[in-house]
């Protein structure tokens, strides 16, 4: 499990009912474990039920969760052998497999940079849940089309429980109550930054499931004047001005990350933004030498990792 988590992070880990939270140990034992760091020392869901929960006491929960960077996929009511198939029919190779022990195998995929989500935010759970729903829409439809046919009464060959950040998973190599090993039947890689929204681009929109894209009224700056009222120091200087980092190639990440620093810090509609950098940024990074069917890529890319297509 080395490859899910950092030496410094924390989790939850034991049995089906605990909470408590750890440090995390490469050589966990136990039954269960969070497939996403929880805060070592908070609970920030304390005052839903504050008769319950304190404020200093930590606990797996969703709203507990510090980075998103796991997202877990469990089938059931298909044959175990067909699940390994199925798995392995799927445009990407998974980080774990792990048996469970009974019915099923919990594959778990490890992306190579955290989703840029707010931790502690109610926003960012339905974000992970939104791109959970959106991997599993798509996941279902290539699945179909190679002529896998949905378990009876189903709408997905995947459990939808599984979707939400500080879901329990099955440790891998432990011993289940049952007395039977839960065996590690796969290691793979990370799923990279790149693979992980070519996918997303190419997943279908369910309108059975509304939860897959976001309100775009989350969205606060509507206007260039709103825009221009908040924009940060930093990112207004890097578009206005991006001579010094404008080059013939290799660009895609920094017009990336500059634009998730533009959705985070200002919440700016994808036009408005796209009108900005076509007056200021583009024609820069034209006159450099950069491709111009590449300029709009990366703003895209960012919308869509934000559930904001």
């Amino acid at each position: 499990m080395k490859k899910l988590f950092l030496e410094n992070e924390y989790v939850c880990h034991g049995s089906l009912e605990s909470t408590n939270v750890t440090l995390f140990k490469p050589d966990i034992n136990s039954e269960f474990f969070s497939i996403n760091p929880i805060h070592p020392s908070l609970d920030y869901g304390w005052n839903k039920k504050p008769n319950l929960y304190n404020f200093n006491t930590p606990r797996r929960a969703d709203i507990n969760v510090t980075k998103f960077r796991n997202l877990l996929f469990e089938m059931d009511g298909i044959d175990l052998n067909q699940q390994l198939e199925m798995l392995d029919a799927l445009p990407l190779k998974f980080t774990y497999i792990t048996y469970s022990g009974n019915k099923s195998y919990h594959a778990i995929v490890s992306l190579q940079n955290d989703l840029p989500y707010e931790a502690h935010t109610e926003k960012a759970i339905e974000q992970y849940r939104s791109l959970w729903s959106k991997l599993c829409a798509l996941f279902d439809k290539i699945l179909i089309e190679k002529g896998y046919n949905l378990p009876i009464n189903k709408k997905s060959f995947f459990d939808p429980a599984t979707k939400n950040p500080s879901r329990l998973s099955r440790t891998p190599n432990a011993i289940r109550s049952n007395g039977v090993k839960q065996q590690l039947v796969y290691e793979g890689d990370f799923l990279t930054e790149e693979l992980l929204l070519e996918l997303l681009s190419s997943a279908p929109i369910d309108e059975e499931r509304p939860y897959i894209k976001l309100d775009k009224t989350e969205l606060e700056c509507k206007t260039h004047d709103q825009f221009m009222a908040v924009i940060p120091s930093g990112l207004y200087i890097q578009l206005k001005f991006p001579q010094n980092w404008a080059a013939p190639e290799g660009l895609y990440p920094i017009m990336f990350r500059l634009a998730l620093w533009a959705i985070d810090s200002c919440g700016v509609r994808k036009n408005i933004l796209l009108n900005f950098m076509s007056k200021n940024t583009f024609p820069v990074l034209l006159k450099a030498g950069y491709p111009e069917h590449k300029l709009q890529k990366p703003i895209d890319h960012a919308y869509l990792l934000k559930g904001l297509e």
